[in-house]
């Protein structure tokens, strides 16, 4: 399962986070930097946190994320991206992480009564194969990724959020901190 769509909140969030770093002891970077900054990693669930006041439900956005396990490849990239400098408030550039294996981790807010929905990703093999060519120069070989240890891991982290799921919504788990929220006025999207 490449992807697991789910509910969570605040602390959820934070038993994700800590799944991933400390049980399959992978990287954590944001997908996009803040413009003209480096790529930030987090290397615990606080630095995270600080960034994106997720304990106090303070995110000013979705949370996108890309998930590196080194056990699969070396092969992670950290592009430059041009700005036009009149759309982005005179801003020039800013960064991306990439990589064909990358997992993405998307974390949804809760804004005005309303919990977006979180999401989990990854590419297979397969779907790199076709894209190979066109993204060669910037994301190197496909072969270059052990595609066993990218689909364990997708598969643990999703295995562990269905796990700590308290109900469903059709086919979004609800983690136990958003559970809370379904006896209010919180409206899930």
């Amino acid at each position: 399962m490449p992807n697991c769509d789910f509910y969570a909140n605040s602390t959820d969030f934070q038993l994700i986070i800590n799944f991933i770093l400390k049980e399959l002891e992978c990287k954590i970077y944001e997908s996009y930097s803040d413009y003209e900054k480096p790529i930030s990693e987090f290397h615990t669930f606080e630095e995270l946190n600080d960034k994106y006041s997720i304990l106090k439900n303070e995110m000013k956005n979705n949370v996108y994320l890309q998930i590196f396990n080194p056990k699969a490849s070396k092969n992670l990239k950290f592009r430059k991206i041009e700005l036009d400098p009149n759309k982005c408030d005179g801003f020039k550039f800013r960064y991306s992480c990439d990589g064909w294996g990358l997992l993405q981790v998307y974390l949804g807010k809760l804004e005005n009564n309303i919990l977006k929905n979180s999401h989990t990703n990854h590419n297979s093999e397969k779907r790199a194969s076709k894209w190979e060519n066109i993204h060669e120069n910037s994301l190197g070989k496909i072969h270059e990724w052990d595609w066993k240890i990218v689909n364990s891991t997708s598969t643990k982290l999703n295995r562990f959020i269905k796990n700590q799921s308290k109900d469903k919504i059709n086919s979004r788990y609800i983690l136990p901190e958003a559970f809370k929220l379904l006896k209010s006025e919180v409206k899930f999207a």
